[in-house]
């Protein structure tokens, strides 16, 4: 007993200085105090391991952890081995003051906090003279100063560097206080530019920035974050990376320093709109409004649609800005609106929105018409006044109609019955009964007669190969042909009852339901444009299909579709 007692504290001796380092876990900064614009290395060293892996997310209170590394080491002294884990991180301090690296846990272990002191750093311009310790600039610019609400303002960022860098990174751009649209203008820009007496190489970015609401409204700071090479903390590895040899080798020497640099914010007082200017509020650089007709010059005939095409343009605003163009028509006119259509085109000079308006008009009568002038008031941004875009009435003059209005069939003319003739006594209308009579006479005889007939055919077909054109002729009968379509002229004619009817549902439907697709032409584009304005509006004006009819007609007379032999049995569509 007391020999196992004694075998036992001898190996507790032994033992004991192990246990003892592996208690303990080092905390180091590389340098303190550190500096905002700056990274620093936290190094923890544990002597014999630990019983869990670490818990860093304390950290993420205060500091950015940019890197980390984790290495391990074994060493003999004296016959006694030894073993040591090392944790590297990079971090970046969020704010200036006295911070405190708070307690980390690695297990069952906690590290004793450490107090490190945040100096704000260097400015981020340079001086006069040129002067930039770290060779790397940050200039955010924002025009107009003063601008009104929902006017453009373009935000211009660059990055200057005049050193090598590893990488950077630029946060975007956001707004602390006000609402704003913010959208990006573009692809970066390489340029030089000269600050000082020093030569930077550039990258600029652009943003388009729309403010929704008057009053103040702040630009946050955009940071920068950028990885140089220089040292890496003061390690032993680090002092022997940097000597002359490897130096050359980007690999491993030089493994680098990431340095913050922090841009100034910007504040404007947002003007509301001009209290005196009446409509919708449009502040931009230049606003157009334009039209186009198809056909051009246009002509107008009764029942024949001519397309208006109406464009506004503004330089300066986006295309969701833009208002919905008035539609002023005269009596004795239709009008039939398309979905407007919406572009933005971008680029380093801002935003220039579009909106496209196509109308079909349709007159009713022949005569002359006014189509009233159309205004759209905006405010320039660069005269500060109030200007008015316009179009010019126009007048025009509808011809009648290329189709003759059908005339009325005139009344039968009944005349009154005689009354020197004895009237004819009316014919009573026979009634078959189940009863034969005289035996039916001959007609019993004549229908055997016929059967008789059909059966030889019959068989005669069957002996010549006609069970095919027997399909064949049950096709036809069931109104398809070989494949299953309708054939071309029992189409046409379910087409001409749906336009006749003028309902543009069953229209569409025959129409798709053609064998063969019509040839296009003008005058079946616009009425097919018509037929799909009525189908897929909101409001669905009331439509007429004598148009689609005869432009259907004149496309398939033009076509070079030839009739099948199964049609033949049908009675001409269109007699002379």
């Amino acid at each position: 007993m007391v020999k196992r007692t004694l075998m036992a504290l001898w190996l507790f001796m032994a033992l004991f200085p192990q246990l003892l380092m592996a208690m303990e876990i080092q905390v180091r900064a590389s340098r303190n105090p550190v500096s905002l614009t700056e990274s620093f290395t936290l190094t923890f060293e544990a002597q014999g391991g630990v019983d869990g892996d670490p818990d860093f997310s304390p950290l993420e209170k205060d500091f950015d952890i940019l890197g980390r590394n984790q290495s391990s080491s074994f060493q003999f002294i004296n016959g006694v081995r030894g073993h040591s884990v090392t944790w590297s991180l990079e971090l970046m301090a969020k704010r200036a003051g006295t911070l405190t690296i708070p307690a980390i846990l690695f297990g069952k272990e906690r590290t004793a906090p450490v107090v490190i002191t945040v100096e704000k750093g260097h400015a981020v311009q340079p001086d006069p003279a040129g002067g930039d310790p770290e060779g790397i600039l940050l200039e955010v610019e924002a025009t107009p100063s003063h601008p009104y609400v929902q006017e453009q303002v373009i935000l211009t960022i660059r990055f200057l560097r005049g050193v090598e860098i590893l990488n950077a990174s630029l946060t975007e751009p956001r707004l602390s206080t006000g609402e704003g649209v913010l959208e990006k203008l573009g692809e970066d820009r390489n340029l030089e530019v000269t600050r000082g007496n020093r030569r930077y190489r550039a990258i600029e970015r652009s943003y388009a920035l729309f403010p929704q609401s008057s009053g103040q409204m702040v630009l946050a700071p955009v940071t920068l974050t950028a990885q140089l090479p220089g040292s890496g903390g003061g390690s032993p590895l680090s002092d022997f990376l940097n000597t002359p040899f490897f130096s050359n080798i980007p690999q491993l020497g030089r493994p680098g320093r990431t340095v913050r640099v922090v841009g100034k914010p910007i504040e404007w007082n947002i003007q509301p709109a001009r209290p005196d200017f009446a409509g919708q509020w449009l502040p931009a650089r230049r606003l157009l409004l334009s039209e186009k007709w198809s056909p051009d010059p246009p002509t107008f005939r009764v029942g024949e649609p001519v397309t208006r095409v109406l464009t506004l343009q503004a330089d300066g605003l986006t295309a969701a800005q833009l208002p919905a163009l008035p539609e002023r028509i005269p009596d004795g006119l239709r009008a039939y609106p398309d979905r407007p259509a919406l572009e933005e085109l971008k680029s380093e000079s801002g935003v220039v929105g579009k909106r496209m308006e196509k109308i079909a008009l349709i007159p009713n009568a022949p005569g002359s018409f006014r189509l009233p002038a159309l205004e759209i008031s905006w405010w320039n941004t660069e005269t500060k006044s109030r200007e008015i875009a316009r179009l010019p009435e126009r007048d025009i003059t509808v011809l009648p109609g290329t189709q003759p209005t059908p005339s009325p069939a005139p009344a039968p003319v009944v005349e009154p019955p005689r009354t020197d003739a004895p009237a004819k006594p009316m014919l009573p209308v026979p009634v078959a009964t189940g009863e034969s009579g005289n035996g039916g006479g001959y007609w019993p005889w004549v229908a055997l007669l016929f059967a008789l007939a059909w059966l030889t055919t019959l068989g005669l077909w069957w002996w010549r190969g006609g069970r095919a054109r027997m399909g064949k002729a049950a096709c036809v009968s069931a109104g398809e042909g070989e494949d299953g379509a309708l054939p071309l002229r029992r189409a046409m004619e379910r087409v001409r009852i749906a336009c006749q009817a003028h309902d543009p549902v069953a229209a569409r439907a025959a129409l798709a339901a053609l064998p063969v697709p019509l040839p296009d032409s003008p005058r079946l584009e616009r009425e097919m444009y018509l037929l799909n304005t009525v189908l897929f509006s909101a409001n669905p004006p009331a439509w007429r299909g004598d148009g689609l009819w005869e432009a259907a007609r004149e496309a398939l007379r033009l076509s070079s579709v030839a009739p099948s032999s199964d049609m033949a049995v049908l009675p001409p569509l269109y007699p002379a």
